[in-house]
Formats: C-alpha cells, sequence, structure tokens
C-alpha cells in the first residue's frame, strides 16, 4: 500500500469530505472522527511504516484495574489493535508495515481501531475478524464480511 492507496480508499468510499490531510515531510497524515472518537492515519512511506490512532480517554482518568483490563484485552480481545498511552491519552492503534499492507489488512486495523475506542470500558474488543471461510460458507462469505466492515467503517466516519 501506498499513500495514493489510502487516498483512493477514502475518495472510493466517499469520504474525501470528512477528512482532513497533511503532509509535513516525511510524515503524512489523515485526521477524521468515528463517532466521538478522533483519528489519524500516519504514515512515512521511506520508513514502510503506518499507524492508525484513536484518541479515547484522558491517562488520568484511569486507574490501576483499568489498566489492568486493558493489557489484558491487548492479549485477548483487542485483536490486531492494541491499547497504549502517549502524551497523557490513551489511544487505540494499529500499525503495520505499509508497503506490505493489504486494502484488506488497512479495512480491518480501522475498524479494530475504531471498535476498541468505541468498546472502551465494556467489552474492550477490536470487534470482528474474518480469517477466511468458516463454518463451510466459502469465500465468497468472507469477502462479504469483509465488504460489511467496509460499509460500518464508512458510516461510523461519515456521521
Amino acid at each position: 500500500m501506498t499513500n495514493k492507496d489510502i487516498d483512493s480508499f477514502f475518495q472510493d468510499s466517499g469520504l474525501t469530505d470528512s477528512v482532513e490531510k497533511v503532509e509535513r515531510y516525511p510524515n503524512v497524515m489523515w485526521g477524521f472522527s468515528a463517532g466521538r472518537h478522533q483519528l489519524m492515519i500516519q504514515t512515512q512511506e521511506e520508513a514502510n511504516r503506518m499507524r492508525i490512532v484513536a484518541s479515547v480517554v484522558n491517562e488520568s482518568d484511569l486507574d490501576r484495574p483499568e489498566l489492568c483490563k486493558l493489557m489484558e484485552a491487548n492479549y485477548h480481545s483487542a485483536l490486531d489493535a492494541r491499547y497504549a498511552l502517549t502524551d497523557g491519552k490513551l489511544v487505540s492503534l494499529y500499525l503495520h508495515p505499509l508497503e506490505e499492507l493489504t486494502a484488506t489488512q488497512f479495512t480491518l486495523g480501522l475498524y479494530q481501531t475504531i471498535m476498541c475506542a468505541q468498546s472502551f470500558g465494556t467489552s474492550y474488543s477490536g470487534g470482528t475478524m474474518v480469517f477466511g471461510a468458516s463454518g463451510g460458507r466459502g469465500a465468497d462469505s468472507a469477502e462479504n464480511s469483509i465488504q460489511d466492515i467496509l460499509r460500518e467503517v464508512v458510516a461510523s466516519i461519515k456521521r
């Protein structure tokens, strides 16, 4: 994947009016909101890095039991997204090498980051993960599931 592919994702999804793009060499950032959460996608093509970050709550609002729940969620339920602390904030995030990132992985990473932010305090879940065909439903069902996830991501950004 490249920065052009991310631009195309937003354009093809009809989200260009919902996203602000900022280029500050060597970084490119796309900012937008999904519900009450602010998100940012940041890339460095030369370093082959990409991250999707959603702001969740202030670090000062967390106590030790909550931090323990977050660490458990990173192992059990956040899936490929993670919870982390940065600059006094709890965030959910997804990290991946940019060049090797597929469109499906990008969509799932965006979805899981949004779901971790939205499910904070309840299930601490990255949502539904599609690993491929299951239950004998075949590959068409897996592709439909990805399309359902994409529609959900687009709807949450358009709100």
